[in-house]
């Protein structure tokens, strides 16, 4: 993440072209591992990295950083263009669902969007998406704000 972020950041810088970050947190994740077990834990996170690869532009770069978050970068895209991705991801985990242990397991994920604006640096990047993430997950969960 760290040096795939840098390499977008340096492109950015020389061309101007939009770049957006979407930072991922699966809703309620500790209740998944508390309720149901560490595998199906590890079954919910195996799910939401293959739901986020298949569904964004294969020039789109994804990673998990910490225990339940994920990263987006989002080249050639405002956060207008990136908050519809993140709507139709989004729709597409609350719908999916899986088994384990015969219990049917939903899952839901908050995003928060920012993109590069001048005068940005890549931390000050991070700290808006990240900050709109909070926003999304203390307004009910389940949705993508952009700041």
């Amino acid at each position: 993440y760290d040096h795939h972020f840098s390499v977008e950041f340096s492109r950015w810088e020389r061309t101007q072209n939009s770049l957006s970050l979407l930072i991922w947190d699966i809703d309620l994740f500790k209740h998944v591992n508390d309720t149901y077990g560490h595998k199906a834990g590890d079954k919910t996170l195996s799910i939401i990295a293959s739901l986020l690869q298949k569904h964004c532009r294969q020039t789109d770069f994804v990673s998990r950083f910490g225990g339940e978050e994920f990263s987006m970068l989002l080249s050639n895209s405002n956060k207008k263009t990136a908050f519809i991705l993140a709507e139709k991801i989004r729709t597409i985990i609350e719908k999916a669902s899986f088994t384990h242990a015969g219990k049917e397991i939903r899952i839901t994920i908050s995003c928060g969007i920012s993109d590069l604006q001048k005068g940005d640096t890549q931390e000050s990047l991070f700290e808006r998406a990240d900050k709109a993430l909070y926003q999304a997950k203390n307004t009910g969960r389940n949705r993508a704000i952009i700041l």
